[in-house]
């Protein structure tokens, strides 16, 4: 019997306010006696039994990234840490305002929006941006900004259809829910 691997892991840990809650299944080879998760920028470390593959910790500070690291060991030795994306525990997103939309062209729409950080909140790590047709059975075209972002085009849309545009968040706690300020007017791509 040799020392396990590393564990396979639930890559991105499940965030809400103050809490990440992390998943893994057992390596691929070695038996497990234990694992350990740590994150050594809190100092945190601690043990679970070998039937354990998830785990929620709690009394974390919101808008903070963290890093989790998890090992599988046996009486042979330990695995390498397996590591879990960067985390950051928070309320939801209230979502990006002031969503304003023009076209460039026939096919190509600008669509601008603002957005700031709330208390609690996680920062923004992309936004998804919806065209959303108003024909039925049009399907509807969602991009994705980075973070940094305020503007995007959109390319190519329809020139004869009519899109309603939607800008969400997305944080490691969820997609903000879509406010009407996130929403802009119904615009025309052929004027």
């Amino acid at each position: 019997m040799s020392a396990p691997t590393a564990p396979r892991l639930e890559i991105h840990p499940w965030a809400q306010s103050s809490t990440l809650q992390f998943a893994w299944a057992p390596p691929l080879i070695g038996a497990v006696s234990s694992y350990n998760l740590i994150c050594s920028s809190i100092s945190f470390s601690q043990s679970y039994n070998p039937s354990t593959f998830l785990t929620k910790v709690t009394d974390l500070i919101n808008n903070q990234e963290y890093t989790f690291q998890l090992s599988a060991s046996n009486i042979n030795g330990t695995s390498a840490y397996a590591k879990f994306m960067i985390a950051e525990p928070g309320a939801p997103s209230q979502g990006a305002t002031n969503v304003v939309v023009s076209t460039v062209n026939s096919t190509i729409a600008l669509i601008n929006w603002s957005y700031s950080t709330n208390v609690n909140e996680c920062k923004a790590r992309y936004f998804a941006i919806s065209a959303i047709p108003s024909t039925l059975g049009q399907s509807t075209y969602v991009y994705i900004a980075y973070q940094n972002q305020s503007s995007f085009q959109m390319q190519p849309l329809n020139p004869a259809e009519t899109y309603t545009f939607l800008v969400q968040a997305v944080t490691d706690v969820s997609w903000a829910f879509p406010y009407i300020y996130s929403f802009s007017p119904p615009l025309t791509m052929n004027p």
